[in-house]
């Protein structure tokens, strides 16, 4: 069938209206455009990041390219019977609320599902089932507008970590590593954020998407690209790396130690991703698509219905913007006043740090430091105060480290847990997030427990601090936690370093949990 012949079927006698291809078109445009316009604060939200972070500017040409695959298809879009499908308003109220709960979580990923999710529905909901069946890649490929997967980059710098060094040791290459950062006879050298691959693994994963669905008709075929553009770029990523540390060793350090390695990176995984393409081409099966069109008349969608649907959709939508923006974080403005806590068990106030370093925080209201010392044992106490959090200030944020891998003059070379037997509930988790960080000497060596303080308990949960957040603001209550930090000298003998802090756990754990309560409350 000739698919750029418009059809003409006429239904029993009635005049035939259809919805010619540019409007159909135009109507997915204007759901876009009108869903992103209601939670507008939510759309700049997502612009942002894919202005600020080089991961996800690939993002700004993902709306263009679903308009574009709608545009394809509009031959059958326009032959295919609209009609409103009302139960479809309830998935309206459905997005709306995970909307609101991410809003007043301040889980920001959340919150742009939710948006993107948003057109889908209302297109399902407007038009019906069957333009969703013609739509449904456009309308999933816009998720790719969401930016997400940067959790995963500590994993994925763990793994071309692993890769490099072993790759190295089977070169021959003689190396001691300290977590992500590992010495060569050559030189230093480390995997940071940038090295993580994350930005490659994002962008090849929407890109062989498209390339799947554009090239392939069988399911199985496309399954396969799609999980070839996922795996392809992680191996691309961990050979980059090898390479760029190979060849800095074997010039010794002549090349690959400026802006050099960055350029070589992108044409190494640039080429190796252009061969994944090519192979692609081998098996491509887009040949020409053809559909059969079903007519469209005044009683499948007449402009009452249409109207109707498209106006109960928009007073929907509006509820969740309009309820969030009447829900402030309760409480004072200003900082909370952290209080200290009083000496117990043998521990008294120090009078010196035990180091100069301190955790890499975004937006806390308030911090401060303690010292306490017990024969001869030394443990510093950091807390730092979070009020009205926000996506950019709030305890649980994946940005407070203790250590940011670009930092000069700290590295974090290792990350545990640590289990404390009997803890103070109402101050420490029974299991903390434990970390040693390294100073510029070798020797400067400290171990550090860290956890969050949030309504009255202790968790190690990001998860758990942003139901806290809601819950309060929810309750229009105060939204106040704190984000914990016990650390203490490593010296010669790790044991005895967790020993320490094991006994400051647990001997000042009642007086911890006083002092974090008078803290939160104020």
């Amino acid at each position: 069938m000739d698919t750029q012949s418009a059809p003409s079927l006429p239904v029993r006698g009635a005049p035939v209206r259809v919805i010619g291809p540019v409007a159909a078109t135009a109507a997915i445009a204007l759901c876009i455009a009108i869903v992103l316009a209601l939670f507008w604060p939510t759309t700049v939200s997502m612009v942002e990041i894919w202005r600020r972070s080089e991961t996800f500017q690939h993002c700004f040409l993902v709306i263009p390219i679903a308009l574009w695959l709608v545009w394809d298809d509009r031959q059958q879009l326009a032959s295919t019977a609209a009609r409103p499908c009302w139960p479809g308003l309830l998935l309206i109220a459905a997005v709306g609320a995970v909307w609101s709960f991410g809003n007043l979580a301040s889980a920001q990923v959340i919150s742009h599902f939710a948006v993107i999710g948003l057109i889908p529905v209302t297109v399902l909901t407007v038009f019906g089932t069957a333009w969703v069946r013609v739509l449904w890649f456009p309308l999933a490929f816009l998720f790719f507008a969401v930016p997400f997967g940067e959790a995963l980059v500590p994993q994925l710098m763990d793994w071309t970590a692993d890769f490099t060094v072993a790759a190295l040791r089977l070169s021959g290459v003689p190396v001691y590593r300290e977590a992500t950062h590992f010495v060569i006879p050559t030189g230093q050298w480390s995997v940071i954020e940038a090295c993580s691959g994350i930005k490659f693994l994002i962008a090849s994963l929407m890109g062989g998407t498209l390339y799947a669905w554009l090239m392939y008709r069988s399911p199985g075929k496309r399954i396969a690209f799609v999980a070839a553009s996922i795996v392809v770029p992680v191996l691309a990523n961990w050979l980059r790396a090898y390479a760029i540390v190979m060849i800095g060793h074997l010039s010794h350090n002549r090349l690959m130690n400026n802006e050099d390695h960055i350029v070589f990176g992108w044409i190494l995984f640039g080429a190796i991703m252009l061969s994944m393409y090519w192979w692609g081409t081998r098996w491509r099966e887009d040949g020409n698509r053809t559909f059969a069109p079903a007519p469209t008349t005044v009683s499948d969608w007449g402009r009452g219905n249409a109207a109707a649907a498209a106006a109960a959709v928009a007073v929907l939508a509006t509820f969740p913007p309009i309820t969030s923006a009447l829900m402030h974080p309760a409480g004072e403005p200003g900082p909370p006043d952290l209080v200290a806590p009083a000496p117990r068990g043998g521990w008294q106030p120090g009078t010196s740090p035990v180091s100069e370093w301190a955790p890499e925080l975004d937006g806390a209201s308030a911090s401060k430091t303690w010292v306490f010392e017990s024969g001869g044992d030394r443990v510093q106490l950091f807390v730092a105060g979070y009020r009205q959090q926000a996506q950019a200030a709030q305890v649980g944020s994946s940005t407070n480290q203790l250590v940011r891998t670009t930092n000069l003059r700290w590295k974090q070379v290792a990350r545990d847990t640590a289990e404390v037997a009997d803890p103070d509930g109402a101050a420490l988790p029974r299991v903390l997030r434990s970390g040693e960080v390294r100073g510029a000497s070798a020797s400067e060596r400290i171990l550090v427990w860290h956890w969050y303080y949030s309504r009255g308990r202790a968790t190690t949960s990001e998860a758990d601090t942003k139901l806290d957040v809601a819950r309060a603001r929810l309750l229009r209550q105060p939204d106040t936690a704190l984000w914990v930090a016990l650390s203490t000298p490593i010296g010669t003998d790790r044991v005895a370093a967790e020993r320490t802090l094991a006994a400051f756990a647990r001997e000042m754990g009642p007086s911890l949990a006083v002092a974090f309560r008078e803290s939160t409350q104020k």
